[in-house]
């Protein structure tokens, strides 16, 4: 599954220098939530969200750890050894973890939050509701 995302995105976007595509092995994705909902990078992992599960994979497809949240976990970023996960739904929310999947610290979006993106230190966080 994931592969079919990484190479779907390769279509649609020009090529970088330097492409590569995850597959995950059998079996470690939930069945149960059709699509993956974000997935983001470091060095060292590959980390992919689904409506109540997140994952971190090594670069080979091997899963290294699933946890069971509460839904609806949708996009996530990597940044400074940390992943930033969005949280749609009753209680809108950013989770973030630390590079084990952690727990480190939370906070409430009052407007909501859909993407979430992180470029030279600053958090960009997309809102598509109409809560604004």
């Amino acid at each position: 599954m994931l592969m079919t995302f990484v190479l779907a995105a390769s279509m649609l976007l020009p090529m970088p220098p330097r492409f590569d595509a995850v597959v995950t092995k059998a079996g470690t994705l939930s069945a149960r939530h059709s699509h993956i909902q974000g997935i983001c990078v470091s060095a060292d992992a590959v980390y992919v969200s689904q409506y109540k599960d997140l994952y971190k994979y090594d670069w080979n497809g091997n899963l290294l750890k699933h946890l069971s949240v509460k839904p609806h976990a949708g996009d996530m970023c990597y940044a400074n050894g940390e992943v930033f996960v969005v949280y749609c739904g009753d209680k809108d929310a950013i989770e973030v973890y630390d590079e084990d999947m952690n727990l480190k610290r939370s906070a409430i979006m009052p407007r909501g939050a859909d993407g979430i993106s992180c470029l030279d230190g600053v958090l960009y966080v997309g809102n598509g509701n109409a809560k604004i």
